[in-house]
């Protein structure tokens, strides 16, 4: 294990794999912190501790460990990272995992899974060895040929997500060194690839474009590696409002590696988005094809860059919403159920019933996770608004313009039909969905994650649940009388305002009775929006630009 100053995360992973060695091999790059007597008051007599001179370069650190590992008679090094953590199951004990690595006397390197299925890494080497660790960052195991690699059954790995300092420590250190290599090494796919990813993580869109395009032009480059690069290079312009040219970078990585469920169903996405419902699932319908659900299992046998929605549900989610955008109601509720069946089906098949941490999702992140809660026409549109204005991420597509996630809106208004709101889904399956939904949007941006709708408020106690009791609430309060009146005056649902109102506002009230939350009123926000603005940016410790403040501000219509 390689360690800086991680007192705050070595213990776990030290945890993780301490029953699984014979020796725990530290190496100090230049600790100062108590990482090295955290591991070992778990250790014990097993920790072993070598000292390495940092110098920006992961893959000589990586292969002076196996030295070491070597020097002190190992027969396998295990691999692992402070933020990582192993999950075994299927062995009674160290000397099963000794036998289970010593049968296959070929394999120089054992992969284990990410938890997620979205790549193999290599965990165990065979010490004294022959294989190299190549690269400053972003490193890569090289030397060893296919029969020398196998995955280790009952073996996964996860990595505990970094601060939002930690992130961005991360990608100011790789973008130093790839924007070196790429200066130094121009005809290397793999660094124009990494720094590509980089500038994407950095939310620099134009920059990754152009980088993932510079690793897609060399043509001797890894295909797969290629493809994945016009995988992320549409989801930039798709950022950007590019659809049209998001899906030519999903057909020339088809063009390039053609089993790619994944292209095609992000292509399918992004004409969706755009407005080509047909296209879309006509793209859709590719994925499905290429996918592993009703289709030929292309992607099985690749090892790297997967995403495995795309190879299982994610074709059906874009086509149950474009059907019905169509008006076309039996192949949506068709593609429904397909969706829901499908991912039963990759969650099953990957083993991963738990794709998220039990720790919640904002004390996971160290990112801030917010609700908005109020009746209808309480002003919660307004505030969501001031959200998306001030950089929180509310959603990747809007329903109307209240500033509500349209999947997300479909979702509540199928467990909580209006207007007579009755329940058609369980806590444990709104739980599940409130989890995957913020896991997806923390996945795709390092901003703070909101949420709005007015049924979240018969939600509150699952969205605890899902997110944890870091999770902050702004009451959106309007006083009933004029919430109702108000929804009158929308008439949509004529006869039914006040019954919708008085239980919705009764749930807020009922659960922030004894809950910590903003209560912004709606009509200080139309009468001083500055004022309650700043109010929301100090409670929710966000930092705007003073663009960004002041189109909060003038978003605000009196």
């Amino acid at each position: 294990m390689l360690c800086g100053n991680n007192q705050a995360i070595v213990a776990e992973c030290v945890r993780s794999v301490i029953d699984w060695v014979d020796v725990f091999l530290l190496i100090d790059t230049g600790i100062t912190d108590d990482s090295v007597h955290i591991a070992r008051e778990i250790a014990g007599d097993k920790l072993l501790v070598r000292t390495f001179e940092w110098c920006n370069d992961f893959a000589l650190a990586r292969n002076f460990s196996l030295e070491a590992a070597a020097d002190a008679n190992a027969t396998w090094a295990l691999t692992i990272d402070t933020d990582e953590r192993m999950i075994v199951s299927g062995y009674d004990d160290i000397e099963t995992l000794r036998a289970a690595l010593s049968s296959a006397p070929a394999i120089l390197a054992w992969l284990v899974p990410a938890r997620d299925g979205s790549y193999d890494k290599e965990r165990l080497i065979r010490v004294p060895t022959r294989l190299q660790w190549n690269g400053r960052t972003h490193e890569s195991l090289i030397g060893a040929a296919a029969n020398e690699r196998c995955v280790l059954p009952g073996w996964k790995f996860f990595e505990e997500r970094k601060t939002v300092e930690q992130f961005q420590h991360k990608l100011q250190r790789d973008l130093v060194i790839l924007e070196e290599e790429t200066r130094d090494k121009p005809h290397t796919a793999r660094w124009w690839y990494y720094l590509g990813q980089t500038h994407e993580e950095l939310e620099q869109y134009a920059e990754a474009i152009e980088a993932y395009q510079r690793c897609f032009e060399i043509r001797d480059g890894w295909a797969e590696q290629a493809a994945w690069a016009c995988f992320n290079m549409a989801k930039c312009h798709s950022r950007l409002g590019q659809f049209n040219r998001a899906v030519e970078a999903c057909a020339s990585g088809l063009a390039r590696q053609p089993a790619s469920p994944e292209l095609a169903w992000q292509a399918a996405y992004c004409c969706y988005e755009n407005g080509r419902d047909r296209d879309a699932i006509l793209w859709a319908e590719v994925a499905v094809r290429l996918g592993h659900y009703e289709g030929l299992e292309a992607g099985k046998g690749r090892v790297s860059f997967r995403n495995l929605t795309g190879w299982y549900e994610g074709p059906y989610d874009v086509m149950r919403f474009a059907y019905r955008r169509l008006g076309e109601y039996v192949q949506a509720d068709a593609a429904e159920r397909k969706y829901h069946a499908a991912k039963e089906q990759r969650l099953s098949d990957s083993n991963d019933s738990q794709p998220l941490t039990t720790t919640s999702a904002a004390l996971r992140t160290g990112r801030t996770v917010v609700a908005v809660l109020g009746t209808y026409s309480s002003g919660s549109s307004a505030i969501a608004g001031v959200l998306h204005h001030l950089g929180v991420v509310m959603g990747t597509q809007f329903h109307g313009g209240h500033f509500e996630a349209a999947w997300m809106a479909d979702q509540l208004r199928r467990w909580w039909s209006e207007p007579d709101l009755e329940e058609s889904a369980t806590s444990k399956e709104r739980i599940a969905v409130f989890r995957q939904w913020m896991h997806d949007r923390q996945r795709d941006s390092r901003s703070a994650v909101g949420l709005k709708h007015p049924l979240l408020a018969l939600c509150c106690d699952d969205l605890v649940e899902a997110w944890g009791r870091e999770t902050k609430f702004i009451w959106s309060h309007r006083a009933l009388e004029e919430s109702i009146a108000s929804l009158q005056r929308r008439a949509w649902w004529p006869g039914k305002e006040q019954a919708i109102q008085s239980r919705l506002y009764c749930a807020a009230e009922t659960f922030f009775s004894n809950r910590t939350h903003l209560r912004i009123d709606f009509s200080d926000l139309k009468a001083n929006p500055a004022r309650e603005i700043d109010r929301i940016i100090d409670d929710l410790q966000l930092s705007p630009t003073d663009e960004q403040h002041q189109t909060a501000v003038t978003s605000i219509v009196v």
